[in-house]
């Protein structure tokens, strides 16, 4: 009896060690699968459709239909879209129609869609519409430039930085004023803040932004004179030794004579 009783306990341990060990790899198989499914999912997600971006598809006015000028429409008139350009293929239709097709290689982007323009030369914009990114807008200057004369490198910056929702400003058609700039008497700013105005004859701007820049310094490469200084010197050794041995020549042969 009592080695009957062993067997069956024996026998219970292995079954129950056993029937654990298969609920584990059960589990296992589920957490696999689960973990399989989600990547999937967040995949997926990332990818967004452009019609569903792209919910407003008569962007109005552009100065010409070039490829920046119709996204920054789309991002102007579709708030969410934020669409970037190097990852989507513009094909024009004809010159009031274009279809906006997410790259191959897109990582955000996929579908297409098509969108209505009209190119209008005259068109006027809000310049609160075009400028977006207002503040810290970071600007790299060297240490001895006179920064109340960089009208057209604040313009770029500007421009590079609200690439999302306006081409290139136009210089001619603004004012920048009312530059300020802290430690003006050290001349070492860290931060500039500027108000950009349309001026009266503006074809395309009306109205004015402040804009905010944060400040970076490039290092001045330093010119090693050394090898010049050198070089002249040798220079200079070669054209008195020619000389020297072009006086020798005429003294010897005016002695002779």
């Amino acid at each position: 009896m009592k080695k009957f009783l062993s067997v069956l306990t024996a026998s219970a341990i292995l079954l129950t060690t056993g029937s654990f060990a298969l609920i584990n790899n059960n589990n296992s198989k589920n957490n696999i699968i689960l973990k399989q499914s989600t990547n999937i999912v967040s995949n997926t997600e990332t990818k967004k459709d452009l019609s569903q971006l792209v919910t407003v598809k008569n962007i109005g006015d552009i100065l010409k239909d070039s490829d920046q000028e119709i996204i920054a429409a789309i991002n102007r008139k579709n708030k969410d879209a934020s669409l970037n350009i190097s990852e989507l293929k513009i094909e024009k239709i004809d010159n009031k129609k274009a279809k906006i097709s997410a790259k191959d290689d897109s990582k955000n982007y996929q579908g297409s869609v098509d969108v209505g323009f009209v190119v209008n030369k005259e068109a006027k914009f809000d310049l609160k519409d075009l400028i977006k990114v207002n503040e810290k807008i970071k600007l790299k200057l060297k240490s001895k430039i006179d920064i109340t004369k960089i009208d057209s490198l604040l313009l770029k910056q500007i421009s590079r930085a609200n690439v999302k929702t306006t081409s290139e400003l136009d210089i001619q058609q603004l004012d920048v004023s009312e530059i300020l700039f802290n430690n003006p008497k050290e001349r070492k700013f860290e931060a500039i803040s500027a108000k950009i105005k349309a001026k009266t004859d503006s074809k395309n701007y009306k109205d004015e932004i402040e804009v905010k820049f944060t400040i970076e310094y490039q290092k001045e490469e330093k010119v090693d004179n050394k090898g010049v200084i050198i070089a002249l010197s040798i220079a200079s050794a070669s054209v008195l030794a020619g000389t020297a041995i072009l006086v020798t020549k005429k003294y010897k042969k005016s002695s002779t004579n």
